[in-house]
């Protein structure tokens, strides 16, 4: 038989009204290192005076595994309900 371990119950959130919210429009890429993964996000933005597009960083995100199992967790979960709620629908298969 498992002994179950108990787990201590999350201190209360408080909201910081100084932390910043940023969009992005894609996520570039991930690395991870001694239990650490790092994220790098962009925005995309046109420069008129070349007029290219280009992906800028412009958010680089760090966690630790646990924090991203987490986050995956809830991502699950809102794909999830997004999908019930008919607002996402399932990419189709490419047929050649």
């Amino acid at each position: 038989m498992t002994e179950q371990i108990a787990r201590a119950p999350d201190p209360p959130l408080e909201d910081n009204g100084l932390a910043p919210e940023i969009f992005v429009d894609g996520y570039a890429s991930v690395s991870l290192l001694n239990g650490v993964a790092k994220f790098v996000f962009f925005s995309i933005s046109y420069d008129p005076v070349t007029q290219m597009t280009k992906r800028r960083v412009n958010m680089r995100m760090t966690a630790s595994v646990a924090a991203v199992a987490g986050i995956s967790e809830a991502l699950v979960g809102m794909i999830q309900e997004l999908k019930d709620q008919g607002a996402l629908m399932p990419m189709q298969e490419q047929r050649n």
